[in-house]
């Protein structure tokens, strides 16, 4: 889970994770700088100017969001400084664009126009329909003594996603006399999903090989990554009501406590050898 030796995997220019909010939310900020090559993060400025390719954000637009889609087009002025001897010189782009040529390394997004796709994200590989048809996938992971395959996709700059790798881990370790399992992390591009050189380059699936009582699994799982929230409203009085309650203290309401975890929210769950069909966390389909 951790980026290789301090820079993340899978950019064509070397992009520092102290970049990961800036990668999260796709904005960089004013006096951003970036190099072609890792080495030049640490060498005197002297040296890396004339030998180093280097990107510096000169102006941003507007105000920065949280939100990837909304940046992605917002435009932006950097200062790109390439072969020695040349001055440097001032381009007017995208949030985007400045993304797509640190992950792919085309310049030609800066100078040609072409237009830079977004790339699929962590959002869109848990859509169901995206978890379902990474199953036939997943399965050459398994290995013959696990007897199940938990697995979800993450992303290294969402730190939500990163630590339901923790939970699950830290949840099998401790019931390791009921549970055996191991744990990899694979790309996208080792998976072979396709098209899966327009997956954001920051995004890997979680794979965890398991073997015990599957309704304990199951049990493990939702301990792991179940968070009720702490308050309900109730339907009756519209007031706060604590979220383990069976009635409301005011009215009387009776609350429904129906579990509302559903484990296909969070992963798939599935068995070795798989029959393509996912495991519901309430009834043994397979």
């Amino acid at each position: 889970m951790e980026n290789n030796n301090g820079f993340f995997e899978g950019f064509a220019w070397a992009v520092p994770s102290h970049f990961k909010d800036a990668l999260a939310n796709c904005f960089f900020d004013r006096g951003d700088v970036l190099y072609d090559e890792r080495k030049a993060y640490e060498l005197p400025w002297g040296d890396v100017k004339n030998t180093i390719r280097m990107i510096k954000v000169m102006k941003v637009s507007g105000s920065q969001t949280t939100e990837f889609d909304i940046n992605w087009d917002a435009e932006i002025e950097i200062e790109f400084s390439g072969s020695v001897g040349n001055a440097p010189i001032r381009i007017n782009t995208t949030q985007g664009r400045l993304y797509s040529t640190l992950w792919t390394g085309k310049m030609t997004f800066f100078t040609d126009g072409i237009y830079s796709f977004m790339p699929f994200m962590l959002k869109d590989a848990m859509l169901k329909k995206a978890l379902d048809a990474t199953v036939k996938y997943i399965t050459p992971y398994f290995t013959d003594n696990y007897d199940y395959i938990f697995f979800f996709p993450f992303d290294l700059t969402n730190s939500i996603s990163t630590e339901k790798i923790r939970k699950v881990s830290a949840h099998f370790h401790v019931q390791q006399e009921k549970i055996k399992h191991n744990y990899k992390e694979v790309t996208p591009k080792e998976l072979g999903l396709p098209p899966h050189e327009k997956y954001a380059p920051t995004m890997k699936y979680a794979v965890f090989s398991v073997s015990g009582e599957l309704d304990f699994i199951k049990k493990c799982l939702k301990n792991a990554l179940y968070m009720p929230p702490k308050m309900k409203i109730c339907k009756q009085c519209k007031k706060d009501v604590n979220f383990v309650a069976e009635k409301c203290p005011y009215c009387g309401f009776q609350f429904d406590m129906q579990d509302k975890f559903n484990l296909e929210r969070h992963g798939r769950l599935i068995k070795n050898p798989v029959s393509v069909q996912p495991l519901s966390l309430f009834g043994d389909n397979i």
